[in-house]
């Protein structure tokens, strides 16, 4: 069940849910696609608490646990930019 959402410059709708899997919804093609948001080897939960697209367009997913990611919108992979265990 999605818990955050945003609406992307090309007006799809992003949500993340509390297994960290991102879902978008394109009002044009009436389409619903699922992707990994946060990685499954992360040992902790991977809930998605906000979405932000980036200047980009890629989308900034923060956890409640892990840290942040950085979605890319091209290649549907997602990669850590910010730990929770990073200090400063």
């Amino acid at each position: 069940m999605p818990c955050c959402l945003t609406v992307g410059y090309d007006n799809k709708l992003w949500m993340g849910d509390n297994q960290g899997m991102l879902y978008c919804y394109d009002p044009l093609k009436k389409s619903i696609q699922t992707y990994t948001g946060v990685p499954k080897e992360q040992d902790r939960s991977g809930r998605i608490v906000s979405i932000t697209e980036m200047s980009d367009g890629s989308l900034a997913l923060v956890t409640a646990f892990d840290g942040v990611y950085l979605f890319s919108k091209e290649t549907h992979t997602s990669k850590l930019l910010l730990s929770q265990d990073d200090e400063g």
